[in-house]
Formats: structure tokens, C-alpha cells, sequence
């Protein structure tokens, strides 16, 4: 549906969010799961700060302080009902991304979908919540998976459709329900969170909205945390679990993280003509407990206010960087003009930066 917008500017309308009731705790793990975790980290050889540079000598350091903990900062997680399915959550962050938009859910001309577990494998969860929320049938639906990048690779895609008026609003919507796959013996089955997040996004007046974005991809790192059967393809006999296939890769990876952020996003600032203490908030990734406090202190966004949702949430992949606006914007922490900066990266790896002039 060609709306012939012609307005360019395109930004945030409404974010919504959906959280399991249930609250797991550090103490769900048995006693004899946790020993066997400290045991392989006592075994390890910590690496030395002075070994590295830049972002990740920081990396290093801020892994330190809780390398004594077996959870690594991780205290709650929420997990879904027996019951439930990403579908449900993301149905229910979606009504409320809506009606914090206050549009008219018939106007939606764009869906983008991205289903960290979705119901059933080859069915996008995007078709499914189309048809809960009854909109039109002109609504282009499809998924756009880039892992824990899925929300700013959406919001990129939507950008273009909407400046192009090929869509009056997009809805994006996110959910990440590693539950369901993770075996409770998997050291990693600690840091991850179910959850549900969406946003709604249109024009906006001039001089607000997305004012800057930089995407890279790099296939070195293409197996690392993967969903298969250990040692086998995914269709092959057996049960698919989400697991480290190449851990050289991955450790490689997380030592990258910031140097990567500090790759897309110094390139956001020159695209934009500022510097790094214009930035009024810091929308990050959330895949540890240090992740987005080392970051920003590599990046130098010494005046950007931040949330941080791993202690209580975990790591909700691709839905972090859209729980954490939702945080901020109920705890007021956003005003009208705020310049945000968003980074994330996904297991790929796909990795994007991208400033946003917060209001409408």
C-alpha cells in the first residue's frame, strides 16, 4: 500500500512490553549444577588485562568482578507458563505498543516479526499475532530474524518502507523465549529471560526520529550460540537445544563487543555532525551484567542516562534494546528532544548502531 508519505522523518510511536508472571530465581538450579559450573571456572586460566587493549581490556576487567559468582550478576529471570507461547507475549506487547501509539491498528501497513523460539518452525509468530490483532489484510507480514540485532534490523527496514510510503506505521515485534530450549545443566541457561517486546513506528515531526544508522556483518562468528542437535543438523534425530557450537569464536565475540558498538556508533556521530557528549541516553544490549555500563564507558557517553534489565530480567536477545526504552519511558527517564543511542549485536554476527531524536 503506497501512502504517499511525505514526511521523511521516521521514529518511535509507542513501545510495549509483556513479562511471564512466573519469577525464577538462582536457587531453581540444584546445589550439584552450580558446583560443577564453579569447578570449570576455578579450572580456567584468567586472563590478564594487560593482555588486551582497547574495548576489550575493558571486557576483561569488568568480567573479573564477577568471576566469582557462578550466575554472573543474573539474580530473576521470568519464565513462560507451561501454557503459553511466544505468540501469547508477543500478542500482548503488541496491544500495548499500539495503544501507547494511540493509532488505529487498521492503519498498520507493515509487520515485522522475530520470534527468538517461535510455535512451529517455517510459520512466522508474525502471521499468528496479524490475526489476533485483526488487522488488515493488506498488511505486508513477514520475519525479520537477525538475533539479538533483530530490533534495530526491523527498525532499519521500517525506516525505509515508511520514508518511502510504501507503509503509514510498522509494528515491530519481538520475543525471546530460550526456556523452552535450554537444558537447566547449560552454564548459559542462567543468563537468558522469556519475554515479548513491540514498537510502533511513523512519521514524526521534522527534526525527531532516526537520525543516523550503521550496520556490519561479520561471518567469522556464524557458530557460535546456535539451536541444534549437539553434533548433528537440526533435523536429524534427537533433541535441539540452544548451545556454544564454536567457543573460540564466542569467547572472540564477547571480547569484540565493544570495539564493535564503538565501530557503528562513531559512525552514527559523524554522520550526524555530534560528538559523544551530546548523547542523552544509551539504549544497549543486555547480554551481561556489565555489557551496557562497559560499553558506554568506552564510548565515552558520559552524560547519557541508562537501564540496565539484566539482574531482574536476564537476557532477552532481541528484545532487550525495546525492554529497555519501555523502562525508561515509565520511569521518565526520556524526554522530548533526548538524543538516544542504540547498540546491539547478534550472533551471526550482525551488529548495528543507530541515533534516534526521541518525541513525535
Amino acid at each position: 500500500m503506497n501512502t504517499n508519505t511525505q514526511n521523511k522523518n521516521v521514529g518511535i510511536l509507542g513501545v510495549g512490553s509483556c513479562l511471564p508472571d512466573q519469577i525464577r530465581t538462582n536457587d531453581w538450579w540444584p546445589k550439584s549444577v552450580v558446583e560443577k559450573w564453579e569447578k570449570r571456572f576455578l579450572a580456567r586460566s584468567p586472563e590478564k588485562p594487560e593482555d588486551f587493549t582497547g574495548g576489550a581490556r575493558l571486557a576483561v576487567l569488568a568480567n573479573a568482578k564477577v568471576a566469582d559468582d557462578p550466575f554472573r550478576g543474573a539474580i530473576e529471570r521470568r519464565v513462560m507458563a507451561d501454557n503459553e507461547c511466544s505468540s501469547d507475549l508477543e500478542t500482548s506487547a503488541a496491544r500495548e505498543a499500539i495503544a501507547n501509539a494511540g493509532i488505529d491498528p487498521q492503519e498498520i501497513g507493515l509487520l515485522l516479526g522475530f520470534s527468538y523460539v517461535p510455535d512451529a518452525l517455517l510459520m512466522s509468530n508474525a502471521s499468528t499475532v496479524h490475526k489476533n490483532l485483526g488487522l488488515s489484510e493488506r498488511c505486508l507480514t513477514i520475519p525479520v530474524e537477525a538475533a539479538c540485532n533483530s530490533f534495530l534490523t526491523q527498525l532499519a527496514v521500517a525506516e525505509q518502507m515508511i520514508a518511502g510510503g510504501q507503509a503509514k506505521y510498522a509494528l515491530l515485534l519481538q520475543s525471546s523465549t530460550p526456556s523452552r530450549i535450554l537444558p537447566m545443566e547449560e552454564v548459559h541457561s542462567t543468563m537468558f529471560g522469556d519475554g515479548a517486546t513491540a514498537v510502533v513506528v511513523g512519521s514524526v515531526a521534522e527534526g525527531r526520529g532516526v537520525v543516523a544508522r550503521a550496520h556490519r556483518t561479520d561471518g567469522s562468528y556464524g557458530r557460535t550460540l546456535v539451536c541444534t542437535i549437539p553434533g548433528k543438523r537440526w533435523y536429524d534425530e534427537g533433541q535441539q537445544v540452544l548451545h556454544v557450537e564454536d567457543r573460540a569464536a564466542a569467547h572472540r565475540m564477547f571480547l569484540a563487543a565493544a570495539d564493535l558498538g564503538k565501530t557503528v556508533l562513531d559512525d552514527c556521530l559523524s554522520q550526524a555532525g555530534i560528538g559523544p557528549d551530546q548523547i542523552d541516553f544509551f539504549a544497549a544490549h543486555q547480554g551481561t551484567s556489565w555489557f551496557r555500563a562497559t560499553v558506554q564507558e568506552y564510548l565515552g557517553y558520559r552524560n547519557a542516562k541508562a537501564v540496565d534489565t539484566y539482574a531482574w530480567a536476564g537476557s532477552l536477545t532481541g528484545c532487550n534494546i525495546p525492554l529497555v526504552l519501555a523502562v525508561a519511558q515509565k520511569e521518565r527517564l526520556l524526554r522530548d528532544g533526548d538524543m538516544i543511542a542504540m547498540y546491539s549485536g547478534g550472533t551471526g554476527v550482525i551488529y548495528s548502531g543507530m541515533l534516534l531524536r526521541w518525541g513525535r
